[in-house]
Formats: C-alpha cells, sequence, structure tokens
C-alpha cells in the first residue's frame, strides 16, 4: 500500500506499527510523531488505519476481555503476513 508519494516513514512500516500507534503503546516519541505526521499525509495509510481502528473497537466492545499477549502477537504475525501477500500481489499487478 503506497500513496505514491514520498514519506519520512514507509506505508508499510506505518501500518506496521498501527494496532501499537491504536493502543498507544509506542515509546519512542520519534517514532510515534512519525506515525502521526505520515496518517496526516497518506490518505490510504489514514483509511485502513480507521479500519484498523474500528476492528479493534469492535473486538473490544464484543468481548469485554483482553487476549493473551500470545493471542494478541499471533493475531499481528496473521495481519502482517496478510499485509505483506497483498503487498506482493500488488506489486505483481504493476
Amino acid at each position: 500500500m503506497s500513496c505514491g508519494n514520498h514519506h519520512d516513514m514507509p506505508c508499510r512500516e506505518v501500518l506496521d506499527a498501527a494496532f501499537f500507534y491504536i493502543d498507544d503503546e509506542i515509546n519512542d516519541g520519534e517514532i510515534r510523531k512519525a506515525v502521526s505526521i505520515h496518517l496526516e499525509e497518506c490518505g490510504p495509510c489514514l483509511k485502513e488505519f480507521s479500519i484498523l481502528r474500528r476492528l479493534k473497537q469492535m473486538i473490544f466492545n464484543a468481548c469485554g476481555e483482553t487476549a493473551p499477549d500470545t493471542l494478541r502477537e499471533a493475531i499481528r504475525g496473521q495481519i502482517t503476513e496478510l499485509r505483506l501477500t497483498m503487498t506482493e500481489i500488488e506489486i505483481r499487478n504493476e
């Protein structure tokens, strides 16, 4: 995913950090600021970020429980793998 414009932080890195950003779990101030700036400048990433935030909120509202860290990491890994697969498909189709 990319809007085609140059950003200090690449789209892929922003989307990989999205779950941590949503939960305010990025401790590095420079990375947090770079993600924020990128989301302000990049419509496609902001759209995907918004979808992830809504999905996370829906899951939270439905469950009412906190998932164990191992489950959260497994889900993050699967989402990252899916994004990489989608990126490979996009590259092949260009």
